[in-house]
């Protein structure tokens, strides 16, 4: 009996693209998380505005196969007594005008405003560190079997 009888040959069929795939969106998602969460709000501070006008931007959505619209809510806020407004880059259609909406701004620049979503930050982070954590453990859990077996 040679060395190679008697055991069972691994074939690969694409599964490794598919993990490469995977591992890009986690990455990708992880990404997210940390830019919105810390790198584009940092050192914002966190205030509340209300909607004041909300402009539409209408655009042709090719998998859906129809026009769809986008929305961006301009909002007003007070900073130290001084009245700002500033166009957020996004926003739903539940934004109406005279709605309060969660902002944060620079204080080295007030005019610069962001929509604030700390469960939309945290959504996008859990969901890739979650996917990375997953893929790392089955990649030692495999490890761990192949060793077993080889």
């Amino acid at each position: 009996m040679t060395e190679n009888e008697g055991k069972i040959k691994t074939v690969h069929t694409g599964g490794s693209k598919i993990w490469i795939f995977f591992l890009a969106f986690a990455v990708l998602l992880f990404a997210v998380g940390v830019y919105l969460g810390f790198i584009k709000s940092a050192g914002f501070v966190r205030t509340t505005g209300v909607v004041v006008s909300v402009r539409a931007v209408e655009h042709y959505d090719s998998e859906l196969g129809r026009n769809v619209s986008d929305y961006y809510p301009t909002v007003a806020y007070t900073v130290d007594g001084e009245e700002y407004t500033g166009e957020l880059d996004i926003g739903n259609l539940g934004d109406g005008e005279g709605k309060e909406v969660s902002i944060q701004y620079n204080p080295n620049n007030p005019a610069e405003v962001n929509y604030y979503s700390p469960g939309t930050v945290i959504l996008v982070f859990a969901i890739g560190a979650g996917m990375l954590a997953l893929m790392i453990l089955t990649l030692v859990m495999g490890k761990k079997n192949q060793k077993k077996t080889g």
